[in-house]
């Protein structure tokens, strides 16, 4: 299976989580533009940000999943601003950003030391007072489950051709990083897509933010903005440039 299509059933998968998009839509809604998507990956959250009168720039490591989050633009559209590109090196003007978010819980898939080089790269491309939101599974829930989970059914989904997918997923949990795992089972053929999550304690990664020279705005469990506590499902934060 090609990449281009294995990121298509991505997102096909992805698209049917939507409980955080209001989230989203609320912080952009409070700081001025211009915003920047960091791993804007298919489109999910890029294109409900657009949808609701706002004009998201982003960025994605990867040239298949841009390509998935560009199909889903009317033919005769503009095109969409978004760049192949590290996160870790932008190549976007110091101080030229009202806001950074990173969605999807992809903070916790940054190593200590690649997670230094992107709060500095977010810090030298906010504006002052500019906003870094970002999302991530509660490393103490995590902490708690069991060392494996076996793969089980998780879902089917219609194919937009006909036929439909099935979604399984699995993980493991070893040592300080939790892995979990998809497989998309679809017209014969089977794609896999990991990820690892590395689990420190919450004060630890406040901690990082506010070394790099940021400020905790906000902190939650959830996107409904409760507030944080041990079994929260997520970890939400919403940090300032100092």
């Amino acid at each position: 299976m090609n990449a281009l299509r294995r990121a298509r059933l991505y997102h096909l998968h992805h698209r049917t989580y939507t409980e955080d998009l209001p989230f989203w839509v609320d912080a952009a809604s409070r700081y001025a533009p211009p915003l920047l998507e960091l791993g804007c990956g298919t489109g999910r959250v890029f294109h409900a940000l657009r949808d609701a009168g706002f004009a998201p720039l982003g960025v994605d490591i990867s040239f298949e999943m841009l390509a998935v989050l560009k199909e889903q633009q009317p033919a005769k559209g503009a095109p969409v601003p978004v760049f192949q590109g590290d996160a870790r090196s932008l190549g976007v003007a110091a101080a030229s950003l009202g806001l950074v978010i990173l969605p999807c819980n992809t903070f916790s898939t940054f190593e200590p030391r690649e997670r230094a080089a992107l709060l500095g790269e977010i810090r030298r491309v906010l504006r002052p007072g500019g906003g870094f939101v970002f999302s991530a599974p509660n490393p103490l829930v995590l902490w708690e489950a069991a060392p494996q989970g076996a793969l089980r059914p998780e879902m089917t989904l219609p194919l937009p051709n006909g036929g439909e997918m099935e979604v399984s997923s699995a993980w493991e949990r070893e040592g300080a990083r939790f892995t979990i795992r998809w497989v998309y089972e679809a017209e014969g053929m089977r794609c896999e897509w990991a990820t690892t999550h590395l689990l420190e304690p919450p004060e630890t990664t406040l901690k990082a933010l506010r070394a790099a020279g940021f400020e905790i705005a906000a902190l939650h469990g959830d996107f409904e903005g409760g507030d944080f506590e041990p079994s929260a499902l997520y970890l939400v934060v919403e940090a300032r440039k100092c």
